[in-house]
């Protein structure tokens, strides 16, 4: 429907014309085929430079899928398993604490590769927790992954490992650095740094020249 995607294109450009958004792309795909392609607004609202479609985002939490595939890829190669505690890869998670009731308690048991794939580490994010934990990676400078930091993945990682979980691993969802962790995981398991296994790995084979 024409008319309705025009609604759509309009919407788009309205988000951008209240400066909700600096800009937006959309693509709707129909039987496997882009049947519309649109650009609204600005890639960069301070020089006006107009959004295009092949403008190149930052996508954030869609590197956690890419993660995930290559923790699976090294699955498959026998370089780990999904029930290996994470401890074994990053020894700073061998002893971990659980922030109960005003004071910390043991892990039952070790987190491990399964809970960090789907979000059952009791892990959190800085800026989604306001009680003990969130306090805790504020206090002692965890990243959120969006953050700038001079860190190197491994003393991030290890940083993050000190402090007290939310819950006891398994036991919970939350939504979290868990991926982040994996990250790391491929470091150790694979040999090599975690950008240049996905770029050698993933990126280069299917052809994705502009992502990293």
């Amino acid at each position: 429907s024409t008319e309705r995607l025009g609604r759509l294109h309009a919407g788009m450009q309205a988000l951008s014309d209240r400066h909700e958004v600096g800009g937006i792309v959309t693509l709707i795909a129909r039987e496997g085929k882009t049947v519309d392609l649109q650009a609204s607004g600005f890639q960069d609202v301070e020089s006006r430079t107009p959004m295009k479609t092949d403008t190149i985002f930052r996508i954030a939490s869609m590197s956690k899928p890419i993660t995930s595939v290559a923790v699976m890829v090294l699955y498959e190669e026998g370089k780990l398993l999904l029930t290996d505690p994470v401890s074994k890869f990053i020894p700073a998670f061998k002893s971990m604490k659980v922030a109960e009731g005003g004071t910390t308690v043991a892990a039952r048991r070790e987190i491990t590769i399964r809970d960090l794939l789907s979000h059952r580490s009791g892990l959190s994010y800085g800026f989604l927790n306001g009680g003990p934990v969130g306090d805790a990676y504020r206090k002692e400078g965890v990243t959120d992954g969006l953050t700038v930091t001079t860190m190197t993945t491994a003393q991030a990682i290890d940083n993050l490992a000190a402090q007290p979980l939310m819950a006891q691993p398994g036991a919970a969802w939350n939504y979290s650095l868990s991926v982040d962790v994996l990250g790391r995981v491929v470091e150790v398991a694979s040999g090599m740094p975690f950008e240049e296994f996905l770029r050698d790995r993933i990126f280069k084979p299917l052809g994705m020249i502009d992502t990293a």
